[in-house]
Order: C-alpha cells, then sequence, then structure tokens
C-alpha cells in the first residue's frame, strides 16, 4: 500500500474533483496540499468559478 502511494504522488499533474473553497472541507485541503508541493492543479466544481484566483472547471470531460 506505501508502495501504491507514494508511486501516486510522484504524479505533476492532479484534478481535484470536488474541490472546494472552505478551508474545513476536505476536497480544499487536498487542492491546497498539492499546490504546496509544487503540483499543477486543475480543481474541478460544478457549482463555483475559482479557489484562492484559480479556475475552477465544471467538468472532468
Amino acid at each position: 500500500m506505501e508502495n501504491l502511494i507514494r508511486d501516486y504522488l510522484i504524479g505533476k499533474t492532479f484534478a481535484v474533483v470536488g474541490a472546494s473553497r472552505n478551508p474545513s472541507k476536505f476536497g480544499y485541503q487536498v487542492f491546497r496540499n498539492l499546490l504546496m508541493r509544487g503540483k499543477t492543479v486543475y480543481p474541478i466544481n460544478p457549482n463555483i468559478d475559482e479557489i484562492d484566483g484559480i479556475k475552477v472547471y465544471k467538468s472532468i470531460i
């Protein structure tokens, strides 16, 4: 399991489906953590336009 997680986190680009503007929500925490690690992050949420100045996409397709 540890190898699986490590291999996943080696990636450089992530889509966070369910990204949120609310810092107490898991979707926001994942989004911010990936950004702080220098990853390229595409937040996905059909209900909001941006998070912390970053464009939010309505759909992954």
